[in-house]
Protein backbone atom coordinates (compact mmCIF):
# COMPACT_ATOMS: atom_id res chain seq x y z
CA UNK A 1 0.00 0.00 0.00
CA UNK A 2 1.79 3.15 -1.00
CA UNK A 3 2.29 5.79 1.83
CA UNK A 4 -1.20 8.34 2.13
CA UNK A 5 -0.37 12.13 1.98
CA UNK A 6 -3.04 12.56 4.19
CA UNK A 7 -0.18 14.12 6.49
CA UNK A 8 0.96 16.21 4.31
CA UNK A 9 -2.18 18.69 4.29
CA UNK A 10 -1.61 19.15 8.06
CA UNK A 11 1.52 20.21 7.50
CA UNK A 12 0.78 22.47 4.91
CA UNK A 13 -1.87 24.29 6.94
CA UNK A 14 0.42 24.52 9.80
CA UNK A 15 2.93 26.46 7.87
CA UNK A 16 0.45 28.81 5.81
CA UNK A 17 1.10 32.26 7.02
CA UNK A 18 -1.30 34.43 9.14
CA UNK A 19 -4.67 34.64 6.85
CA UNK A 20 -6.60 38.14 7.10
CA UNK A 21 -9.36 37.92 9.87
CA UNK A 22 -12.97 38.74 8.55
CA UNK A 23 -15.77 39.72 11.78
CA UNK A 24 -18.76 38.55 9.39
CA UNK A 25 -19.73 35.38 10.22
CA UNK A 26 -23.13 35.02 8.42
CA UNK A 27 -23.42 34.24 4.73
CA UNK A 28 -26.25 33.99 2.24
CA UNK A 29 -26.06 33.52 -1.23
CA UNK A 30 -22.94 32.37 -3.28
CA UNK A 31 -20.16 33.07 -1.35
CA UNK A 32 -16.30 32.94 -1.96
CA UNK A 33 -13.63 33.35 0.79
CA UNK A 34 -9.91 33.09 0.19
CA UNK A 35 -7.42 33.30 2.94
CA UNK A 36 -9.40 34.26 6.04
CA UNK A 37 -9.66 33.39 9.78
CA UNK A 38 -13.56 32.89 10.87
CA UNK A 39 -15.14 32.48 14.11
CA UNK A 40 -19.01 30.25 14.08
CA UNK A 41 -19.79 30.81 10.81
CA UNK A 42 -23.26 29.75 8.49
CA UNK A 43 -23.30 29.72 5.36
CA UNK A 44 -26.74 29.96 3.37
CA UNK A 45 -26.13 29.26 -1.10
CA UNK A 46 -23.40 28.03 -2.89
CA UNK A 47 -20.04 28.17 -0.96
CA UNK A 48 -16.45 27.71 -1.82
CA UNK A 49 -13.63 28.34 0.93
CA UNK A 50 -10.01 28.39 -0.22
CA UNK A 51 -7.36 28.71 2.48
CA UNK A 52 -10.07 29.04 5.48
CA UNK A 53 -9.63 28.60 9.32
CA UNK A 54 -12.65 28.66 11.25
CA UNK A 55 -13.94 27.43 14.79
CA UNK A 56 -17.35 25.62 13.19
CA UNK A 57 -18.75 25.86 10.05
CA UNK A 58 -22.28 25.89 9.34
CA UNK A 59 -23.46 25.27 5.48
CA UNK A 60 -26.47 24.84 3.52
CA UNK A 61 -26.15 24.56 -0.04
CA UNK A 62 -23.21 22.89 -2.73
CA UNK A 63 -19.75 23.38 -0.83
CA UNK A 64 -16.10 22.94 -2.13
CA UNK A 65 -13.13 23.52 0.24
CA UNK A 66 -10.01 23.62 -0.83
CA UNK A 67 -7.23 23.51 2.37
CA UNK A 68 -9.73 24.42 5.28
CA UNK A 69 -9.49 23.28 8.75
CA UNK A 70 -11.88 23.69 11.27
CA UNK A 71 -13.18 21.89 14.77
CA UNK A 72 -16.67 21.71 13.57
CA UNK A 73 -18.30 20.86 9.85
CA UNK A 74 -22.23 20.48 9.25
CA UNK A 75 -22.96 20.67 5.18
CA UNK A 76 -26.76 19.88 3.73
CA UNK A 77 -25.69 19.38 0.25
CA UNK A 78 -23.42 18.19 -2.33
CA UNK A 79 -19.68 18.51 -0.78
CA UNK A 80 -16.22 18.39 -2.79
CA UNK A 81 -12.90 18.70 -0.75
CA UNK A 82 -9.20 19.05 -1.27
CA UNK A 83 -7.17 19.11 2.28
CA UNK A 84 -9.77 19.36 4.86
CA UNK A 85 -8.81 19.21 8.26
CA UNK A 86 -11.87 18.75 10.93
CA UNK A 87 -10.91 18.38 14.41
CA UNK A 88 -14.36 17.46 15.88
CA UNK A 89 -17.69 16.35 14.52
CA UNK A 90 -18.37 16.63 10.90
CA UNK A 91 -21.61 15.72 9.21
CA UNK A 92 -22.69 15.62 5.76
CA UNK A 93 -25.87 14.81 4.24
CA UNK A 94 -25.51 14.81 0.51
CA UNK A 95 -22.55 13.56 -1.79
CA UNK A 96 -19.37 13.96 -0.52
CA UNK A 97 -15.96 13.60 -3.25
CA UNK A 98 -12.64 14.26 -1.62
CA UNK A 99 -9.23 14.20 -1.75
CA UNK A 100 -6.71 15.01 1.34
CA UNK A 101 -9.10 14.50 4.69
CA UNK A 102 -8.33 14.08 8.73
CA UNK A 103 -11.80 13.56 10.66
CA UNK A 104 -12.01 12.85 14.07
CA UNK A 105 -16.03 11.74 13.92
CA UNK A 106 -17.44 11.53 10.52
CA UNK A 107 -21.38 10.94 10.28
CA UNK A 108 -22.27 10.96 6.27
CA UNK A 109 -25.66 10.15 4.51
CA UNK A 110 -25.00 10.13 0.70
CA UNK A 111 -22.66 8.73 -1.43
CA UNK A 112 -18.70 9.19 -0.51
CA UNK A 113 -16.52 8.83 -3.01
CA UNK A 114 -12.33 9.93 -1.16
CA UNK A 115 -8.84 9.13 -1.76
CA UNK A 116 -5.97 9.89 1.09
CA UNK A 117 -8.48 10.34 4.36
CA UNK A 118 -7.98 9.64 8.17
CA UNK A 119 -11.18 9.34 10.13
CA UNK A 120 -11.49 8.23 13.66
CA UNK A 121 -14.68 7.31 14.05
CA UNK A 122 -16.54 6.45 10.73
CA UNK A 123 -20.38 6.51 10.15
CA UNK A 124 -21.55 6.03 6.51
CA UNK A 125 -25.41 5.88 5.17
CA UNK A 126 -24.93 5.01 1.28
CA UNK A 127 -22.41 3.69 -0.52
CA UNK A 128 -18.79 4.07 -0.57
CA UNK A 129 -15.71 4.06 -2.45
CA UNK A 130 -12.67 4.88 -1.24
CA UNK A 131 -9.12 4.61 -1.68
CA UNK A 132 -5.58 4.78 0.48
CA UNK A 133 -8.07 4.97 3.76
CA UNK A 134 -7.68 4.47 7.64
CA UNK A 135 -10.11 4.60 9.70
CA UNK A 136 -8.65 4.03 13.00
CA UNK A 137 -11.64 3.52 15.25
CA UNK A 138 -15.27 1.62 14.47
CA UNK A 139 -16.39 1.98 11.06
CA UNK A 140 -20.45 1.57 10.76
CA UNK A 141 -21.71 1.89 7.27
CA UNK A 142 -25.39 0.98 5.49
CA UNK A 143 -24.71 0.26 1.62
CA UNK A 144 -21.78 -1.01 -0.75
CA UNK A 145 -18.15 -0.41 0.13
CA UNK A 146 -15.67 -0.87 -2.15
CA UNK A 147 -12.26 -0.13 -0.80
CA UNK A 148 -8.72 0.01 -2.48
CA UNK A 149 -5.17 -0.12 -0.43
CA UNK A 150 -7.31 1.07 2.82
CA UNK A 151 -6.81 -0.14 6.52
CA UNK A 152 -9.90 -0.46 8.45
CA UNK A 153 -10.02 -1.82 12.26
CA UNK A 154 -13.43 -2.61 13.20
CA UNK A 155 -16.07 -2.52 10.42
CA UNK A 156 -20.04 -2.95 11.10
CA UNK A 157 -21.66 -3.59 7.46
CA UNK A 158 -25.07 -3.35 6.33
CA UNK A 159 -25.46 -4.14 2.65
CA UNK A 160 -24.76 -7.02 0.44
CA UNK A 161 -21.75 -6.37 -1.36
CA UNK A 162 -18.16 -5.49 -0.06
CA UNK A 163 -15.00 -5.53 -2.36
CA UNK A 164 -11.85 -5.02 -0.99
CA UNK A 165 -8.52 -4.74 -2.98
CA UNK A 166 -5.05 -4.45 -1.15
CA UNK A 167 -6.92 -3.60 2.19
CA UNK A 168 -5.92 -4.59 5.72
CA UNK A 169 -8.81 -5.23 8.46
CA UNK A 170 -9.29 -6.12 11.82
CA UNK A 171 -12.61 -7.52 12.22
CA UNK A 172 -15.53 -7.35 9.82
CA UNK A 173 -19.02 -7.93 11.15
CA UNK A 174 -21.55 -8.38 8.42
CA UNK A 175 -25.01 -7.61 9.21
CA UNK A 176 -27.90 -9.94 8.24
CA UNK A 177 -29.99 -8.41 5.30
CA UNK A 178 -33.32 -10.76 4.74
CA UNK A 179 -33.28 -12.43 1.14
CA UNK A 180 -30.91 -11.11 0.25
CA UNK A 181 -27.73 -12.72 -0.48
CA UNK A 182 -23.89 -10.83 1.19
CA UNK A 183 -20.96 -11.33 -0.96
CA UNK A 184 -17.38 -10.24 0.70
CA UNK A 185 -14.90 -10.07 -2.27
CA UNK A 186 -11.06 -9.97 -1.12
CA UNK A 187 -8.87 -9.30 -4.60
CA UNK A 188 -4.97 -8.93 -4.23
CA UNK A 189 -3.14 -8.74 -0.92
CA UNK A 190 -5.63 -8.33 1.26
CA UNK A 191 -5.33 -8.86 5.24
CA UNK A 192 -7.71 -10.01 7.58
CA UNK A 193 -6.18 -9.86 11.11
CA UNK A 194 -9.39 -10.75 12.84
CA UNK A 195 -12.62 -12.70 12.27
CA UNK A 196 -15.15 -11.88 9.82
CA UNK A 197 -18.84 -12.75 11.02
CA UNK A 198 -22.21 -13.20 8.46
CA UNK A 199 -25.16 -12.72 11.15
CA UNK A 200 -27.14 -14.30 8.14
CA UNK A 201 -25.59 -17.47 8.27
CA UNK A 202 -25.83 -17.37 4.71
CA UNK A 203 -22.55 -14.97 3.60
CA UNK A 204 -19.70 -15.74 0.81
CA UNK A 205 -16.37 -14.73 0.96
CA UNK A 206 -14.75 -14.62 -2.81
CA UNK A 207 -11.09 -14.76 -2.09
CA UNK A 208 -7.92 -14.68 -4.22
CA UNK A 209 -5.22 -16.77 -3.52
CA UNK A 210 -2.80 -13.63 -2.24
CA UNK A 211 -5.40 -12.72 0.56
CA UNK A 212 -5.37 -13.91 4.01
CA UNK A 213 -7.78 -14.47 6.83
CA UNK A 214 -5.65 -15.05 10.04
CA UNK A 215 -9.21 -15.15 12.18
CA UNK A 216 -11.74 -17.12 12.12
CA UNK A 217 -14.80 -17.19 9.91
CA UNK A 218 -18.55 -17.65 10.88
CA UNK A 219 -21.68 -17.71 8.69
CA UNK A 220 -20.04 -17.53 5.14
CA UNK A 221 -18.36 -19.93 3.07
CA UNK A 222 -15.08 -19.15 1.56
CA UNK A 223 -14.89 -19.70 -1.95
CA UNK A 224 -11.18 -19.13 -4.06
CA UNK A 225 -11.10 -17.23 -6.92
CA UNK A 226 -8.40 -16.31 -9.06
Amino acid sequence: MKKPIYLLTAIFLSLQPALAETQQQSFTGMTNLTNKVLGDSSFSGPTTLDHVKAKTLNVIGPSTFAYVETTSLTVSGPTTFDSLIVSGDATFTGPVKGNNGIFKNLTQTGEFKASNVRIDQFTQKGNADVSYIEVTGHFDITGALSAQNSKFNDLTFTGTEINFENVHANNINVKNVPSKPQVLTLKGENNITGNIVFESGKGVIKKSSTAKINGKVEGAVVEDVK
